[in-house]
């Protein structure tokens, strides 16, 4: 019976895996918060996706709901493109997300919504992003000294 099991969620793995650099199409089903989403592929299978290259706010942070509120509005009950970059430490698939040719990771910067997560990414677009939200204040730059969220966590801890 073990074997059988284990046989099984092989199969499953197998069959919901998705590899680095593809690129598919999927509806938006949920917002998690401002880097977090979970999306339906063609064939149903609902995935988590963590938004590439940025690190919004935390729910129980300044604009965390508002980071999650712009997101939501964004992409919420839509269908995008999903470039997966990689896999985080909790298993989750990394991905750009794009609405159309919009890169919602790059409007999320842009918009002062989410850090450019530059531990992940050296994505020069997203440091440029941060950097004309910063000098605009807008969203989150709106604060004084708003809190990374990596330091948010490691405090909380």
């Amino acid at each position: 019976m073990k074997k059988i099991f284990k046989i099984v969620i092989f199969l499953f793995l197998f069959n919901t895996s998705i590899n680095a650099n593809e690129i598919f199409k999927a509806y938006v089903v949920k917002v998690h918060d401002g880097d977090t989403i979970i999306i339906k592929t063609v064939n149903n299978t609902r995935i988590k996706i963590r938004l590439f290259g940025i690190d919004a706010p935390e729910l129980q942070q300044e604009y965390g709901n508002n980071s999650k509120n712009y997101l939501l509005n964004l992409i919420l009950n839509k269908t995008v493109n999903i470039e997966i970059k990689d896999k985080d430490q909790y298993g989750r698939s990394v991905a750009l997300v794009y609405l159309d040719k919009l890169n919602v990771n790059y409007e999320m910067i842009i918009n002062g919504y989410a850090w450019n997560y530059k531990k992940y990414s050296k994505d020069l677009n997203f440091e440029n992003a941060e950097k004309i939200a910063k000098n605009k204040k807008v969203g989150l730059w709106k604060s004084i000294s708003p809190i990374e969220p990596w330091i948010f966590r490691k405090n909380r801890l």
